[in-house]
């Protein structure tokens, strides 16, 4: 007996191929194959089923050897790449043969024979990496690749959340490896969309790999504010030939040992932008999971589209919302009146928490006003309120008129344009969340009889940065808006003494004080309340 694979039928556990079940019963059918304790028996080729099957004697002078076929069929359900050894012997037979006995399983008598195969294992896998946040490059979250002591594969990757801020936009890299040895296909991923996470239908990285939207009963749809996943077939045997491009991943050499190409991988990316208004109030994270939804076999650990995240077809990459914000305060630590030779220095008390700041008044002796020199002294302090550590790069200080800019007073400050003097002092201090950083500028008084009443000088945050490029959450740096919390304004009175009529000229000056920074309380009372 002679024992061979004429063809090979492969079944798969779990699929539902109606003609691969009638092909099995037809081979049954055919060849009368009935199972009796644990073994398959067949009486084809008997005489009493098939007279016209003998088997002729043996020609020697022609050197023609007679034979009869039977076939025989089974579902492969190994799970081990090891070979699998299928014997068959004649059990019956209608004479007295010379050198085997039937049914005895003696694999040295010729009427046995065996054939070996090692069965292939399909075996997919799926990682989720973030590539890139904005215009930063992430380089750290690509999965290491090796080989466990007990030969599986695993990827190594951090999964600590990455940091984002409102309006980041996030891509995604989704990459399938092939752990088994056959080759495979992978038909479809998929990509949840959590809240927080908006498809954007229009970039460019989307519009390439033919995402697909689906809403949250499975039904495709255009509309994004509905969308709750995407699914991709961008890698799939069909697509991928109608581009002219070969995706088949190529079956795991474990014997070649892990390199750039063993496991053979495909990549897919998706790109997604934060929006917080799609969040809870207090909620943070921002998890997205990927899945093989469909491929073109039966994998041996997974199955597609079922949502387990024991699976190794299923992977998430995960983001902490947070926010950048720094404020800036500007406040009059002390005042310097030298009437003639005779100094003052007043210190105000201030500490720039005060709010409203109140209105640093000097009054100075009008008989000797031309001989008065008034110097200001204004602290800024930058403050990160924020989540992200970061830098203010630049602060600007807009000089009103009547006060004076000095270089010499002024070491790290210079002239920006006229009236308009910027620092880079903090260019390299980071400010980490909670922290705080100052720097002074120095202003004169301009003396003239006429330059009097009310000085409002202004300093804002001029540039800003982040390691994540992120904006301020509630200030534009540069923009001169009141009201944002990176500019902050203080305001001094300069008023002259006459005797008797003092009084009556300070009220005078403090009554046009208030209502000159009337708009100023407001703001410090109402808006930054």
């Amino acid at each position: 007996l002679t024992f061979s694979f004429s063809s090979i039928f492969f079944y798969a556990r779990g699929m539902k191929d109606e003609n691969t079940h009638k092909i099995l019963e037809l081979m049954k059918k055919k060849y009368r194959w009935q199972e009796k304790d644990g073994q398959v028996y067949t009486d084809y080729l008997s005489k009493e089923v098939n007279e016209d099957k003998i088997i002729k004697a043996f020609d020697r002078e022609k050197g023609i050897i007679s034979y009869q076929d039977v076939q025989i069929e089974f579902i492969v359900v190994s799970t081990e790449t090891k070979a699998i050894r299928n014997i068959a012997e004649v059990t019956d037979d209608n004479g007295e043969d010379i050198d085997s006995t039937p049914d005895n399983n003696i694999p040295e008598e010729d009427d046995q024979d065996y054939e070996e195969l090692i069965p292939t294992i399909y075996d997919l896998a799926l990682r989720k990496f973030i590539t890139k946040i904005n215009d930063k490059v992430i380089t750290s979250r690509v999965p290491m690749v090796s080989i466990e002591e007990d030969g599986e594969l695993s990827y190594n990757s951090p999964k600590d959340p990455l940091t984002v801020t409102n309006k980041s936009v996030i891509v995604y890299t989704i990459r399938t490896y092939n752990e088994g040895t056959a080759s495979a296909w992978v038909e479809e991923v998929r990509d949840t969309i959590p809240d927080g996470l908006v498809f954007l239908p229009e970039h460019e990285i989307n519009q390439k790999y033919g995402w697909k939207l689906y809403d949250e009963n499975g039904n495709e749809t255009e509309d994004v504010s509905k969308a709750k996943q995407v699914k991709t077939r961008y890698l799939s045997q069909e697509e991928s030939k109608a581009r002219g491009e070969n995706n088949e991943l190529k079956p795991f050499d474990k014997e070649a040992g892990v390199s750039s190409t063993n496991p053979d991988y495909r990549d897919v990316e998706v790109a997604f932008v934060v929006d917080q208004s799609k969040m809870g109030i207090n909620d943070k994270k921002i998890i997205n999971i990927a899945e093989i939804t469909d491929d073109n076999g039966d994998d041996i650990d997974s199955t597609p589209d079922n949502n387990n995240p024991d699976e190794d077809d299923q992977d998430y990459e995960e983001v902490e919302l947070k926010y950048f914000d720094l404020s800036l305060v500007k406040y009059v630590t002390q005042v310097i009146v030298n009437e003639n030779g005779v100094v003052r220095k007043i210190d105000t008390g201030h500490t720039g928490l005060e709010n409203p700041e109140p209105v640093v008044k000097v009054e100075l002796n009008k008989k000797i006003l031309d001989k008065t020199q008034v110097t200001y002294i204004y602290r800024i302090r930058v403050t990160n309120e924020g989540e992200i550590e970061g830098y203010a790069k630049e602060i600007k200080d807009r000089i009103p008129v009547g006060l004076e800019f000095y270089t010499e007073d002024n070491p790290g400050w210079k002239i920006s344009e006229d009236g308009i003097v910027t620092t880079d002092l903090l260019k390299d201090t980071l400010l980490k969340p909670g922290e705080s950083a100052e720097v002074t500028i120095v202003l004169r008084w301009k003396n003239e009889a006429n330059n009097l009443g009310l000085k409002v000088n202004t300093a804002e945050i001029s540039k800003d940065e982040n390691e994540y490029n992120t904006p301020d959450i509630d200030s534009t740096p540069d923009n001169n808006i009141d009201g944002e919390d990176d500019q902050d304004t203080a305001p001094v009175v300069l008023s002259v003494s006459t005797g008797a009529s003092s009084t009556y000229i300070v009220l005078i000056i403090t009554v046009m004080t208030i209502m000159a920074t009337g708009c100023y309380s407001i703001k410090k009372f109402v808006l930054d309340k």
